[in-house]
Order: C-alpha cells, then sequence, then structure tokens
C-alpha cells in the first residue's frame, strides 16, 4: 500500500521523485514498514527506482518527507519524518536514494498517527510541523523549530465545531504556501458511529476526503465552506472509501497538480491490496471560486488604497461573459471606469487585466483609495491580484481627515 506520497521535481535533471510509505504487514497495528522512491520523465507515470530506510517498530509504517529549504545545517535536501514509538526519527538524503538517520533528531514522542507534515513558515522564519496533539486526538496541532533539534510546545490550531457533520474528526493536514497565503487541507473522517474498534473514541469505519482551510501567518485558521474540495470518488474507484492528498507541485502554466493515497475501502477496512497513488489537477488558484447563480450576479471589494499597477482577475467565462468597474470607496462609479465603459470577457482566463474605454487601466488611479466590482454571468472568479492595502472605514477616515496613507504590516 502506498501511503502519504512527497513529489520534487530535481531542478538540474527535471526528473520528478516521488518518496511514499510501504507497509509490511497486513495488519496494520503490528506495524512495520519502509520508505519506497520512484521516478517519472512527467509526474504522471512512474517507474520504482528502490527503497530506503526501513523501520520495524509500531508505526514505522507512517512516513512523511519534505525539503530543507532554506537549507538546515546537518540536513541534506530531502529529509524524512519517521514515525517510530516512541521517538520520531529524522533522516536526510541528498539523491532520495541514500539515507541517513539524523542523531538528536527526535520529535514529538511520543509518535502521533498519521504523518505529520513540515513547511517553510517565510513570516516566522521557521520550519512549522502539522500534526496531531497524541495518538487518535484527531485535531490539529502546530510546532516549530530551526534546527530539528529543539522545538517549541505543541499548541492546537484546528478542530472540528457545530458547522460540521456530526462526529467530524480532522485526520490530518498537509500545509502549504501559496502566494502569500497558507492553503491547508484537512483530511475529514466521517466517522461511522456504530463502530468503535478496541480502544474508547478510537472509531475505525468512515470515509475521509478533503476540505479547506486557510491562513495568513500560517498559525491562525480558518475554513472554508464545509465541502469537500477533494470528494471521494463512486463506490468502488480507487477513491471511493479513502482520500488523503499530502503533497502539491505547481506546473508551469500555474495548474496545481496535488497527490494523494487513497483506497476504495472506509478506514479501518482496507484489504492489504488496496491503496493508491493518485494525482488531481486543479486551475490556477482554483481552491474555492465565487459564481453568478442564474443571471448576473456582481461582487465588489472592500475600500483598496490602489499602490499601483494593474489588477489581474482569474475568471472562467467560455459560455458567458464577465466585466469590471471602479467605483470611489462609497461605492459611485468613476467616470470612466464603469461597466458600459469596460471591456466585456468571453473567455477562460487565468490572469486576465481589464481594459476600459480610451485605453484607461488601473495604472492610471494609483495612490487613490477606490473599489473593484466584477460582473459575472454565467461565469466564476478565482482571484484577484494587484498592488494594494485593503482597507476599512477608519483608514478612509484616516485618509480624508488627517491625510494619512494607508501602509501595510497591519492586521490583514
Amino acid at each position: 500500500m502506498g501511503l502519504y506520497p512527497a513529489v520534487f521535481r530535481d531542478p538540474t535533471t527535471g526528473e520528478w521523485l516521488l518518496v511514499y510509505g510501504v507497509n509490511f504487514n497486513p495488519q496494520w497495528d503490528a506495524g512495520g514498514g519502509a520508505v519506497a522512491l520512484a521516478t517519472s520523465r512527467d509526474g504522471l507515470q512512474w517507474q520504482p527506482a528502490g527503497t530506503g530506510p526501513v523501520c520495524a517498530a509500531n508505526g514505522g509504517l507512517f512516513a512523511s518527507a519534505f525539503e530543507a529549504e532554506p537549507p538546515v545545517s546537518g540536513l541534506d535536501r530531502f529529509n524524512l519524518l519517521y514515525h517510530c514509538h516512541p521517538g520520531g526519527q529524522l533522516w536526510t538524503s541528498a539523491d532520495c536514494r541514500n539515507w541517513r538517520l539524523v542523531e538528536g533528531a527526535a520529535w514529538q514522542e511520543p509518535n502521533p498517527d498519521p504523518p505529520t507534515f513540515v513547511h517553510w513558515n517565510p513570516r516566522r522564519q521557521r520550519y512549522v510541523l502539522s500534526t496531531r496533539p497524541d495518538y487518535c486526538d484527531r485535531r490539529i496541532a502546530l510546532f516549530e523549530t530551526t534546527d530539528f533539534r529543539s522545538y517549541t510546545p505543541l499548541e492546537l490550531a484546528l478542530q472540528t465545531d457545530s458547522l460540521d457533520r456530526s462526529l467530524t474528526q480532522i485526520y490530518g493536514m498537509p500545509i502549504f504556501f501559496y502566494d502569500g497565503w497558507f492553503i491547508g487541507l484537512p483530511w475529514m473522517f466521517d466517522i461511522s458511529p456504530t463502530e468503535t474498534g478496541s480502544l474508547p473514541h478510537k472509531y475505525r469505519g468512515g470515509k475521509q476526503n478533503a476540505q479547506v482551510a486557510y491562513s495568513w501567518d500560517g498559525w491562525h485558521w480558518q475554513r472554508s465552506l464545509r465541502e469537500p474540495l477533494f470528494p471521494n470518488g463512486e463506490p468502488g474507484e480507487p477513491d471511493g472509501g479513502c482520500l488523503q492528498p499530502s503533497s502539491m507541485i505547481r506546473l508551469g502554466d500555474g495548474t496545481l497538480r496535488l497527490y494523494a493515497s487513497t483506497s476504495q475501502h472506509e478506514h479501518g477496512h482496507c484489504p492489504p491490496d488496496d491503496g493508491y497513488i493518485v494525482s488531481y489537477e486543479l486551475r490556477r488558484d482554483g481552491f474555492v471560486y465565487l459564481e453568478s447563480d442564474g443571471g448576473t450576479g456582481i461582487v465588489g471589494t472592500r475600500p483598496l488604497f490602489w499602490l499601483g499597477g494593474e489588477v489581474e482577475l482569474n475568471v472562467q467565462a467560455p459560455a458567458g461573459w464577465v466585466r469590471v468597474q471602479v467605483t470611489d470607496p462609497r461605492g459611485q462609479s468613476l467616470p470612466g471606469y464603469t461597466f458600459s465603459d469596460s471591456e466585456v470577457l468571453h473567455a477562460d482566463r487565468p490572469a486576465w487585466t481589464p481594459t476600459w474605454k480610451d485605453g484607461k487601466t488601473l495604472a492610471a488611479l494609483s495612490d487613490k483609495m477606490i473599489r473593484i466590482e466584477i460582473q459575472l454571468e454565467n461565469a466564476r472568479l478565482y482571484a484577484l491580484r494587484g498592488d494594494y492595502v485593503e482597507c476599512r472605514l477608519s483608514d478612509l477616515h484616516r485618509l480624508e481627515h488627517h491625510g494619512l496613507r494607508p501602509t501595510r504590516g497591519r492586521l490583514g
């Protein structure tokens, strides 16, 4: 069974590398496993390329790989968190083929399951590990390190609440830094209340899918719609039972490719041969979108202090249309920037810069407080990009009455 794939690109050769866990024992609680490597030229068709560290201890099949970028003293480029009770091991490698154990780097004792994910947080200037607080404690906690020798205490980051389906738990959450935001993909475990296994609250039966969480600083988290970003497939399909994304690669055109471990059966009911590594693709910014709902819809921003340059919209309207207008902070349209002056888009464009009659562009409104309104019909809006400061009424008051220019660096 392939567990928790991590995919990397070799910048010198262009080769794709896939590191994943392999379970030796059909009885999960017996533990024991190894790390396997596969290679590819396109990231879709893979060839096995050997195995790495082997762990025979209970829970040893749970492993997750990450890149040490920026570099860490004593670590090579590729690194592996290995769940070996009672304490976690850290292995390192320059090529994903030859691994060595890093002494003195034990983390989170005792180990939880499933794997703990690692990412670099540029705002905190630390590596952040997302994990569970403890074994069978299905919530998400965070802790940090700069050297993988010393670690901060765990802090709870995310748990289910009253908006979730009854008895749902969060099984794990990989985190990705994406265009200034932190995107989490919480694995939602929709447990069966009729089957509790051998321990209190250690629920076994139930499906798993992935939703979306997001954060500005990577430490304080919010969740979006309580709907799967990656729903389970149909019965009998490779992802019909469990779906656990663990790795994301951005392709040259902005498309996002995600890799997940999946199963046909529900959690706790998988036979030894029921394990898959599956890839999914999202368009650029494809985590969430706004869509006009029967007829024309309009969405407007808060006041924005426009610092300069153009606006860029990620919109999808191959059988509809999109147009844009600019208003003052109180919603009055600016002359020459109305909907009727706007270019009308009938296409799918991940990076569209609108224009208005007589060649007007948003760059002409630098250092002004504005709003942007987008009109859509049979269309979707995925993202709005630009160089601006998002403002509130207090910012508008300070600008108009005291001449104080809004600046970056405060709470978003």
